[in-house]
This record gives C-alpha cells, sequence and structure tokens, in this order.
C-alpha cells in the first residue's frame, strides 16, 4: 500500500484541507446502536492519487452537539475494501479504532486534527 499524497503535507491540519476524495462505498453504520451517536462508515479514494482510506465518523448528539458536530473522525490507509472491512469489524469487537489500526492515519479527536506521521 502506497501513502497517499496528502502525508506529503506538513501537518495533519493542512492535509485535511488539502484532501479531496470521493465516496466509493458506503457501508451505513448509522448510530452503531447508540442512541448517542450517528456515525457513518465509508470507503473513500483520493482524488489526486486513488489512495484508499477507510473513514469513520462519530457524532454526539444526546451530549449538546448538533447534527453538524463531528465529534471524531479518522481516515485510516487501506489497500483495498477487504482491508476496511477487516477494520470495520475489529473495531466492533475492541470499541476502539486506534487499538486495531497500527499505521499511519489522521483522526479529529473532537478538538484538532491530529496524525500520527
Amino acid at each position: 500500500m502506497k501513502n497517499c499524497c496528502i502525508f506529503s503535507c506538513t501537518t495533519a491540519w493542512e492535509a485535511v484541507r488539502s484532501s479531496s476524495f470521493e465516496a466509493v462505498e458506503e457501508f451505513g453504520g448509522e448510530g452503531e446502536g447508540y442512541s448517542w451517536s450517528d456515525g457513518c462508515k465509508k470507503l473513500l479514494r483520493c482524488k489526486n492519487c486513488g489512495a484508499l482510506f477507510l473513514n469513520y465518523r462519530m457524532k454526539f448528539l444526546a451530549m449538546g452537539y448538533s447534527s453538524d458536530d463531528i465529534s471524531y473522525s479518522y481516515y485510516l490507509p487501506v489497500s483495498n475494501r477487504v482491508e476496511a472491512i477487516e477494520y470495520m469489524n475489529k473495531f466492533m469487537e475492541s470499541g476502539r479504532l486506534s487499538d486495531s489500526y497500527d499505521k499511519i492515519k489522521i483522526w479529529f479527536d473532537g478538538a484538532k486534527w491530529c496524525w500520527n506521521k
């Protein structure tokens, strides 16, 4: 798996601002079974270099957030659709996406964009 061109940016914020993705597939998952969460999972493709990402977002609706607020968002590079589904399944088992993914990634922690580059 090659790294996406966004990882050549200086900061995670710059990478997110310069990114351009198209949705390849939506995996659903709205709500994740919790009344306080309105999340979704998508397979995205970088329009510039073709790299694939699993995007997972969660919004916490019942905690005073509006439906437009993104509380957490992860962009996890993946090689293909099968790998994206494997990571989603691991997340569903552990409840923590970061525990099941040890490669380079970008995420929004509720306050700022971060990465482990």
